[in-house]
């Protein structure tokens, strides 16, 4: 089988592409899918409420810091961020794929990209929210 030739110059390092032999190249979905995988573990450990210990800045908070917040109901919230940012992952490798495979042509990606982003942003701050309102004992 013919591999796929085809490289780009990446701020001047060759990065090699390889896909079947009609030449899809699928790196950026391979990656993305590592991604997301890697965000539904970390969220199913951070569900479960044994995850405070990922959560940037509580982790190396003072003690009489940490016992003004509830960590399972922190933790548990950041995981349902987690998970949401695992489901917009999937979409944008998803679009990626539909892009590699000639279903949706490359302009069109920037709409699902600029929702990707406006989506994670509002969950930050939604769960900032929530952390600072819900989560005090």
């Amino acid at each position: 089988m013919e591999s796929c030739k085809k490289s780009i110059d990446f701020f001047g390092a060759q990065e090699l592409y390889w896909g079947a032999k009609g030449g899809i190249c699928m790196i950026g979905i391979i990656i993305t899918g590592v991604l997301c995988v890697v965000c539904l573990i970390l969220s199913v450990i951070l569900l479960s409420g044994n995850g405070a210990w990922l959560i940037a800045g509580y982790n190396t908070a003072p003690y009489e810091e940490k016992e003004k917040y509830d960590d399972e109901k922190m933790s548990r919230a950041t995981g349902v961020l987690m998970l949401f940012a695992a489901v917009l992952v999937a979409g944008l490798g998803a679009a990626g794929y539909f892009v590699e495979t000639g279903k949706m042509q490359e302009k069109f990606v920037l709409l699902p990209a600029a929702v990707f982003i406006l989506l994670l942003f509002a969950g930050i701050v939604i769960l900032s929210v929530y952390i600072n309102k819900k989560c005090k004992k």
